[in-house]
């Protein structure tokens, strides 16, 4: 896996801050908590693409956020909109974050030596 998986998970925490973000423009601009998972994914994104020594550390607290942040919004998706198409699409998009996040934090503790505490 290596090289390559290290930098599929960095495009795919690009794409869930790029979803974040655009949640944020379209829904409301004072979610604060979305503000900072996004920008903790594209810090996530650049350690992982320049396997930076914390970028371990930097997956292990947007984990600790994203879960829970996911876990609940999943729940409130299902309780206040229902049947509603958004709840669904909600609803699939943070099961998609939650998958990354658990796939980057498994690839963060497991590949662990790849991220050298030296620079390139």
């Amino acid at each position: 896996m290596g090289e390559a998986g290290r930098k599929g998970l960095a495009v795919a925490n690009a794409c869930v801050a790029g979803g974040l973000v655009s949640a944020l423009v379209l829904q409301s601009p004072y979610m604060v908590h979305v503000l900072v998972m996004a920008i903790l994914h594209a810090a996530v994104c650049y350690g992982f693409l320049r396997a930076e020594g914390w970028c371990p550390w930097a997956v292990g607290v947007l984990s600790s956020m994203g879960l829970v942040f996911s876990g609940l919004s999943i729940y409130v998706a299902v309780v206040m909109l229902g049947e509603a198409v958004e709840a669904y699409l909600l609803i699939t998009g943070l099961s998609v974050s939650l998958g990354i996040l658990v796939a980057s934090l498994a690839y963060a503790i497991f590949r662990r030596d790849e991220f050298g505490a030296e620079g390139p």
